[in-house]
């Protein structure tokens, strides 16, 4: 399959997630900035809160399939659901191409891994040191999971270093989530031993922790110190800010994707060894400390404590505050904004009516509001005032004395606040709008058990949220057919919905059939489109229907992709389920063919189509002869089966478009086109040779047989099915009267 873009697969367990959505971020946006194609498998689907269920298997089979140039493997998380030995076997199973772990290490592959020591060693020689604390609790990850080993490790180690021994009592099981901190601060309650610190082997374990306490009136961090690692955003918006461990998890995606590009494309500059990112310790509230007053969240001093010498070192320098905390924003627009503030602020010898001097606090909003509208966040402004309020002396025209315009700068720090404050507002307004969209949607989905509506609502609602592109493909190649998930994927696979940029492609059109390990049909591979897609198994409980891929929205919360995926797959369910109900209502029990319903429904639209084609239709009637014998004689269960293999027998006597149905106890129909007398006749005779022939192998004390009419017509707007079965049992009849004439 021809490539237009080097192609990455990314296999992540799952991206909204908190650690994972953000590490994700990174290589999607890398991918983009350099050209290539990303397609991200991902391999669990969220079924209750906090479970999940692991469908590796399928996206193994399709990832391999697809024979990228190299993989990205959030090996860290996958090592949830496997041991170090499965983890390596499963990694490897997914193809010889060059591959990249992140943070958990697997033999043969390069990874990308933190240095959890440092960061957890700190965290405890803070506790120890700044607040005398010294009894520790501490809450592990999944037991085998190496990072959260590594960290209880350098736990055990800092506290032993500094002559304490780890309490066994107070080291509890988790699994990364919010519930296992709240179990186990449950269980501190309940011992009635409340220790000085409680550390977390993440900060969603962190969280859970400080939720359960609180609501047993226990305070933090009055009554005790709690500490996680990570820094996820939740973190620092957190009721108390929680104390942590920063990884940079966006500079890990990043970087772990250049170390896929070396691995396929070797430089002589390209380190073939791990490669380990360091670790920021974060105090905040939750240990006991206190941020900077107008420091930003990622703050780790307040500016007020820079001095600069110069008015052009300020102009700098604070047009460096914008840009650190707001990468998005350029460079130049930073130096701009920051040039023409300082030049507005006013001059001792400045009075209020000279038009030459702009307004301050004027010049200062008008920044705001153009810092807002390229996606800014205007808190970072209080930084640069800190910056100004610290060196306002060197703005002095001469000798002028610049000591004293506090009033200023607090009605500029009030103008900041109050635009902050009602773009958070704006923003809510924005996000329960998208919300309630959303909810929309997915009340539309899990209501679409009809296959062509689903495809309208998909096409027609995703790119309202920003969804520009969607590719739906089923297994199999007809119909919605479920899989069980550890059976292989079928080789032929349909694309029932494709739209890119609003294009609709399939909805009006046959799906378009194609070979499943190419992922999508080759066409599309070809149209020169970037692929920034998301992959998700459409998987209800334990059967799989195919998969849907969706563009990535870089401003949609990860957890919606999640949703919709559940949505649809349970719509696929209850499209198949219905469909299921309908065959049930349409099929005889015992045999499986058709039952007077399904033979009335199928024969009425053969006779639709014969009326506008003028073809000729075919009915047979047949009888199993002396089948109340069988029964009064040897049973209903001989009965049952003479019944059974005569419909099988039929099944194979006839041809794959003809309509067979049981219509009664002993009776069955067939509807066919384009046959004649001959044509009937030799079926007839096929029919009976078959009998025949079971009834020689099978050596039962009674015989199996059948009696046949049929009746052969030209259809009219007055041919009816009912009077084809009338004129086709008469003929049955007569040769029933016929045969009974010869027996006597």
């Amino acid at each position: 399959m021809k490539r237009q873009r080097p192609l990455i697969a990314a296999l992540f367990a799952t991206v909204h997630d908190e650690c994972q959505s953000i590490v994700w971020s990174g290589v999607a946006d890398y991918a983009n900035a350099h050209g290539i194609d990303l397609i991200t498998f991902v391999a669990t689907s969220q079924n209750r809160v906090s479970t999940f269920d692991a469908h590796y298997r399928i996206v193994r089979d399709l990832l391999r399939s697809l024979a990228p140039d190299g993989i990205l493997i959030y090996t860290g998380a996958l090592s949830d659901h496997f041991n170090p030995q499965e983890l390596t076997e499963y990694c490897h199973s997914l193809g010889t191409c060059p591959m990249v772990g992140i943070s958990q290490k697997v033999d043969g592959l390069k990874a990308i891994l933190i240095d959890n020591a440092q960061g957890v060693r700190k965290t405890v020689h803070h506790l120890l040191t700044t607040h005398r604390c010294r009894t520790f609790a501490f809450i592990k990850g999944v037991a085998h999971h190496m990072e959260s080993e590594a960290r209880f490790q350098a736990f055990q180690t800092e506290l032993r270093n500094n002559g304490i021994e780890v309490d066994p009592t107070l080291v509890f099981k988790g699994h990364f989530v919010k519930a296992s901190g709240e179990e186990a601060a449950l269980r501190i309650i309940e011992s009635g031993r409340i220790p000085d610190a409680i550390i977390a082997v993440n900060d969603s374990t962190a969280l859970g922790v400080i939720s359960a306490l609180h609501r047993h009136g226990i305070h933090v961090p009055a009554d005790v110190k709690v500490a996680g690692f990570d820094d996820v955003p939740e973190a620092a918006d957190s009721v108390p800010a929680l104390t942590t461990v920063r990884q940079p998890l966006y500079e890990i995606g990043q970087i772990a994707m250049q170390s896929l590009l070396d691995e396929i494309s070797p430089t002589q500059d390209a380190d073939p060894k791990d490669i380990y990112v360091p670790t920021q310790f974060i105090p905040r509230n939750s240990c006991g400390c206190t941020p900077p007053l107008w420091g930003s969240k990622n703050s780790q001093a307040s500016t007020s404590l820079w001095q600069v010498p110069t008015r052009e070192a300020l102009v700098s320098l604070s047009a460096d505050i914008v840009t650190r905390t707001d990468p998005n924003i350029s460079a130049q627009a930073a130096l701009t904004w920051a040039q023409t503030l300082l030049a507005a602020f006013p001059q001792p010898d400045a009075t209020a009516n000279d038009d030459k001097t702009p307004d301050f606090i004027t010049v200062l909003n008008n920044i705001l509001v153009q810092h807002i509208s390229l996606g800014g966040d205007p808190s970072v402004w209080q930084e640069v005032l800190n910056a100004i309020s610290q060196n306002r002396h060197v703005l002095a025209n001469g000798d002028a004395d610049l000591s004293q315009p506090d009033d200023l700068l607090q009605r500029a720090r009030i103008c900041v606040g109050d635009l902050a404050l009602r773009k958070t507002l704006s923003d809510e307004f924005q996000k329960e709008d998208m919300r309630t969209l959303i909810r929309s949607i997915l009340l539309n989905l899990i209501t679409s058990f009809d296959i062509d509506r689903l495809k309208q609502i998909v096409q027609r609602d995703l790119p309202a949220i920003g969804i520009n592109a969607c590719h739906m493909v089923l297994f199999g190649t007809e119909g919605v057919q479920g899989i069980d998930m550890t059976a292989p994927q079928p080789a032929r696979s349909r694309l029932v919905l494709s739209f890119n940029q609003n294009t609709q492609a399939t909805e009006n059109a046959a799906p378009l059939e194609f070979t499943t390990a190419n992922i999508l049909p080759e066409p599309l591979w070809a149209e020169s489109w970037h692929r920034d897609h998301l992959l998700f198994p459409l998987v209800f409980e334990k059967q799989c229907f195919g998969y849907i891929l969706f563009q990535d929205n870089p401003n949609l919360p990860k957890d919606v992709y999640e949703e919709l995926r559940i949505h649809i797959s349970s719509a696929l369910r209850g499209h198949s389920l219905i469909t299921e109900l309908r065959e049930m209502s349409l099929r005889d029990e015992l045999t499986k063919l058709y039952n007077r319903r399904g033979f009335i429904h199928l024969c009425n639209l053969m006779l639709r189509q014969a009326r506008r084609t003028g073809s000729r239709l075919t009915i047979m009637y047949g009888d199993l002869n002396k089948l109340k014998h069988i029964n009064d004689t040897y049973g209903h269960a001989e009965g049952d089966f003479a019944i059974s293999q005569a419909a099988a027998i039929l099944r194979r006597c006839i041809r794959e478009q003809d309509v067979l149905a049981r219509i009664g106890g002993d009776e069955f129909t067939l509807m066919a086109t384009d046959m004649d007398a001959a044509a009937c006749t030799n079926v007839i005779e096929r029919i009976d040779t078959a009998f025949a022939a079971f009834n020689d192998k099978r050596e039962k004390p009674y015989a199996v047989s059948i009696s046949i009419g049929y009746t052969i017509e030209d259809v009219t707007e007055t041919t009816s099915v009912d009077d084809m079965l009338v004129r086709a049992d008469a003929m049955l009849f007569e040769i029933k009267r016929k045969r009974a004439a010869q027996r006597s």
